[in-house]
């Protein structure tokens, strides 16, 4: 059956049962801005999990994929990290004779627009993944990355892993999931976990996608943000706008009162509050200071959004 054909492709979250709520709203998004969509919306976990009706009545589904053991055989399970941390790495394994494409996204994930339809029907190059290049690599694309330097990978490409467009043939016949088992035991030292096992094993080999599929700046540049019209919001980095009433961020009112409102509704346990609408904010010489370093480098970040002039091409 050719990539295209309806409910063929699938998008997948993979998450434990702490991230359900910021992933069920990330899937409710999908499921607005995509109403005729042609893939399935998953929702990835290793034990059932509680999705309310009214996901289930718009096609958001949960699914349990049972590698918990195959993940702590590997080794990959830590203290600190749930085996949904790693659930995405089965993914192909687990969908290989239902889906042609996935595209797998974080919990932190918040779609504002694109067609995702036609972004899981893109031409990949020959290559089982799709993705977009690091922060650090957005405004040097050729800079050195930790973890090629230290194990000696002579090659510069680094992505994110919080939005992955899986071929999932390629993937499977590559033994992608397999690679990294092997790449684990022979010891990886790295904050970034199954992000550096990807990396350390494709060696750059990835289609790379315009940052508006992973967009990382929403809470430290917003005004860059606001020019350059992302399709995927990532909340990368510690600080999500469900912290906003616990530390100062940039993240625009709205987004803090939809996430509080949705929190409210679905996850009362989880609700937060905060005294002042719209989460608490920065003093002023923060924000100023940002602000002007935002429009000093915005325009050599232009140039690199201009790389993609359709966003639904890649770089091969």
């Amino acid at each position: 059956m050719p990539i295209g054909d309806p409910l063929r492709n699938a998008v997948a979250f993979a998450v434990e049962e702490k991230m359900l709520f910021p992933a069920l709203l990330a899937a409710s998004r999908i499921a607005e801005i995509c109403p005729r969509r042609d893939f399935d919306i998953l929702i990835a976990s290793t034990s059932t999990l509680n999705v309310p009706a009214e996901f289930k009545a718009v096609g958001i589904r949960n699914i349990v994929i049972d590698a918990e053991k195959d993940i702590r055989d590997a080794g990959l399970k830590t203290g600190i990290l749930p085996a949904a941390s790693y659930l995405r790495l089965w993914l192909p394994r687990q969908f290989a004779a239902r889906y042609g494409r996935v595209l797998y996204l974080d919990a932190d994930i918040y779609p504002l627009a694109g067609d995702l339809s036609r972004l899981l029907q893109t031409d990949l190059g020959g290559h089982a993944i799709g993705a977009v290049l690091d922060l650090a690599q957005w405004m040097q694309p050729d800079a050195a990355v930790h973890d090629h330097q230290r194990y000696g990978n002579p090659v510069t490409r680094y992505f994110n892993s919080g939005v992955m467009l899986i071929d999932v043939s390629l993937y499977n016949q590559q033994d992608v999931l397999g690679r990294i088992v092997a790449r684990h035991r022979r010891g990886v030292d790295s904050p970034f976990h199954d992000q550096a096992l990807l990396n350390l094993v494709l060696k750059g080999e990835i289609a790379v996608l315009s940052p508006v599929w992973n967009w990382h700046w929403a809470n430290h540049f917003p005004l860059m943000t606001r020019l350059a019209r992302p399709h995927l919001v990532h909340f990368a980095g510690r600080t999500k706008p469900w912290h906003a009433h616990k530390r100062p961020t940039r993240y625009p009112a709205a987004l803090i009162e939809e996430y509080s409102r949705f929190f409210d509704e679905y996850a009362a346990p989880l609700a937060f509050k905060t005294e002042r609408r719209g989460g608490l904010r920065e003093d002023w010489n923060d924000r100023t200071w940002n602000l002007v370093h935002q429009m000093r480098i915005w325009p050599q970040h232009r140039r690199n959004l201009r790389q993609f002039p359709d966003p639904s091409r890649v770089l091969c």
